[in-house]
């Protein structure tokens, strides 16, 4: 499968997130940078990309100094979600998004599905893991650091993930949207690369670690706060769908709120994104994707 050599970019931006958990912060924004010049000198980044990157990094360091006033911090707050927003759902000015697979079924028998690697999509992550997950003033869980972290979290996470499967695919299955189909697709490594490191860990960030950590510390972790922080990002998840069919929205919000489900119990992203991932990978590889023709 030729790629062209514009993938270097999205490439480059992975490694910026995956530094976030094995290198010192200068090295990651280093990485930031690197990735940026790399993307103009190939035309995938603009310049009239830069004012809203910088926007967003600017009001997630704000929001990050818990001390700010309330009412300036819901300002910041929304500043950065708009921005965030724009970047995540490729309306931000200034990104040529490299595309790799053009409107074509992947699967005999599936609908036809087309893929970029985003160079727009890691930028909302990237703020979210520098400036809310930092383990000396975390404002959601921070990042896993040790082998004995890793194995709690994944512990915890057993649990929710196994139902996960269960109930999804088995919506999915008895509504008629997929059907039985295993194979390994022309494009299965890059789709499980990029749907980690991008695309999983992207949502997840922004959705768990910015939108669902904030109502906790807000309505508290308790009950009803508990459960709108976990229900209203499923439900904007599910939104952000749109126009896909009703059924196709209703699996999206039922997988989305297990996902936080997974953070809260956990308290760790990585195994909210691992799950997202392990859901999404199930059904490229298991089943017809993105749907039954």
């Amino acid at each position: 499968m030729y790629l062209p050599a514009q993938s270097v970019v999205p490439v480059l931006l992975m490694l910026t997130l995956v530094s976030c958990w094995c290198l010192p912060r200068y090295t990651t924004w280093l990485l930031a940078a690197i990735s940026f010049a790399v993307g103009y000198g190939l035309d995938v980044i603009t310049f009239e990309a830069l004012p809203l990157i910088i926007i967003m990094m600017v009001s997630a360091w704000r929001l990050s100094m818990v001390q700010a006033v309330w009412l300036r911090w819901l300002f910041t707050g929304f500043l950065f979600l708009a921005a965030a927003v724009l970047l995540e759902k490729h309306f931000a000015p200034g990104f040529h998004n490299v595309l790799v697979w053009n409107d074509e079924p992947v699967k005999v028998g599936s609908t036809p599905f087309t893929l970029y690697l985003n160079a727009d999509k890691p930028w909302p992550a990237l703020a979210v893991l520098l400036f809310f997950m930092n383990p000396k003033q975390p404002i959601a869980f921070s990042l896993l650091q040790t082998g004995r972290q890793w194995h709690q979290a994944s512990s915890l996470a057993l649990l929710p993930i196994g139902l996960m499967l269960v109930v999804v695919i088995g919506l999915a299955l008895s509504t008629g949207f997929i059907r039985w189909q295993p194979a390994w697709p022309e494009i299965a490594w890059l789709f499980l690369l990029n749907n980690l490191l991008i695309t999983s860990l992207a949502e997840g960030a922004l959705l768990r670690g910015f939108l669902q950590s904030m109502l906790i510390r807000h309505l508290g972790g308790d009950g009803w706060g508990t459960a709108v922080a976990i229900i209203l990002p499923a439900l904007i998840h599910s939104i952000a769908h749109y126009p896909a069919s009703l059924p196709y929205m209703g699996l999206v919000f039922v997988a989305s709120a297990f996902y936080g489900w997974i953070y809260q119990r956990s308290k760790s992203l990585e195994m909210a994104v691992l799950g997202q991932w392990l859901l999404n990978s199930c059904h490229f590889l298991l089943f017809s994707y993105p749907a039954a023709s």
